[in-house]
């Protein structure tokens, strides 16, 4: 995110947990970031996630370079919602959460713009009850998590260094 500039707009399902999200929020100070800037709404509309991204980029057409970071593929199916992730998707692994090797991917294809389809992809993150981001150029939607990490039971300061968001 100190890379990039870019802003955190959640579509987890963690943005339907308001301490979830204030967990973000407080880990994302505590590396002296930005808190989350919104969160994509819950359609449940048969594009699933991908849906839910791209009706939140409809709502905030100032937003030119975005990526998605998540565990979950979205650029599966041939609708235009998943085809619409290509070459803005980096997936992770949802037992390991992002690795250095994805940030680096993530900063390059924001910086770019644009990209060609990657062999990972992120998503997993985003919510706020802003919902959207005005004066917002770059946007990463996040859903980054690993399961065996239990950061409801970790101290603040053990959470920064679990996901460090400067990478």
């Amino acid at each position: 995110l100190r890379t990039s500039g870019a802003a955190v707009v959640l579509s987890s399902t963690w943005r339907q947990d308001a301490v979830k999200t204030e967990l973000i929020d407080e880990m994302l100070r505590c590396q002296g970031l930005a808190p989350i800037v919104g969160s994509t709404a819950v359609l449940d509309g048969p594009g699933g996630r991908p849906e839910e991204i791209c009706a939140w980029l409809e709502d905030n057409p100032g937003v030119s370079n975005w990526i998605a970071v998540d565990d979950m593929d979205l650029e599966v199916g041939g609708d235009a919602f998943a085809r619409r992730m290509r070459g803005h998707f980096v997936r992770t692994d949802k037992d390991v959460g992002l690795t250095a090797e994805e940030a680096d991917l993530a900063i390059a294809m924001l910086a770019s713009g644009a990209a060609p389809t990657p062999a990972h992809a992120l998503g997993h993150l985003v919510q706020s009850p802003l919902g959207t981001a005005q004066g917002v150029g770059s946007v990463i939607l996040f859903c980054v998590h690993a399961p065996s990490v239990d950061l409801l039971g970790m101290s603040p300061e053990d959470r920064g260094v679990v996901v460090d968001f400067s990478a």
